[in-house]
């Protein structure tokens, strides 16, 4: 079972929460739903309460091949966090989070295996959130 999961805006700052786990359901999903899509990409604003998953879904397990992005896109001062925790394969199943649109900008971060998610982006930064996942195990 695949989740990553949550935001919440307060005041300036966007937070958006990931957790992604073997199997179990975590919460009830009180936002609404952004996929991290297979291929390609998508965006969401800063200020949209959402929980971010897989392109499988919360709870579903994800696919090999695996290469899609979603931008978080920053208002002028807002700020936007990344916390919580994730599992994925150890070698090969990747969360990247990158500056600006698209995974042509800076490499900030980058996620493997188990553990936990902890960035603050700078004021006004947009941020990517990538998930890739190879042709062998997925979680």
């Amino acid at each position: 079972m695949k989740k990553i999961y949550n935001s919440r805006f307060i005041s300036k700052m966007f937070r958006v929460i990931f957790l992604v786990f073997l199997d179990i359901v975590f919460f009830n999903s009180i936002f609404a739903q952004t996929l991290i899509p297979f291929s390609g990409n998508n965006s969401i604003s800063c200020g949209t309460n959402t929980t971010l998953c897989t392109h499988a879904g919360c709870g579903g397990t994800y696919s090999n091949g695996a290469n899609g992005y979603t931008v978080i896109n920053s208002a002028s001062s807002a700020i936007i966090t990344v916390s919580g925790t994730y599992a994925t394969e150890s070698c090969c199943d990747f969360i990247r989070i990158y500056s600006g649109v698209g995974t042509g900008g800076t490499l900030l971060a980058t996620y493997v295996g188990s553990g936990s998610i902890s960035y603050t982006g700078t004021a006004g930064q947009t941020l990517t959130v990538s998930f890739t996942s190879d042709g062998s195990i997925t979680i």
